[in-house]
């Protein structure tokens, strides 16, 4: 759609110039959006394994410390 408007606009500056300029800032933003999205859902989620991990280790050393 941007490489449509920009070619039938016929000159540079023109409304659909500018238009199709606002189409690739609001496409780069919706994307930019959803991979901050992504990245915040992946880290919280590695953030709560981690902390599952840990915590079975801490119970792991103790229940080899009472085995001994």
């Amino acid at each position: 759609m941007d490489v449509t408007l920009t070619l039938f606009s016929g000159t540079r500056y023109s409304i659909g110039w500018y238009v199709a300029r606002m189409n690739s800032m609001i496409s780069a933003a919706t994307v930019l959006a959803v991979l901050l999205y992504e990245i915040r859902i992946c880290t919280t989620g590695l953030c709560s394994r981690n902390g599952h991990f840990v915590r079975y280790l801490n119970l792991r050393r103790l229940v080899l410390r009472e085995s001994i």
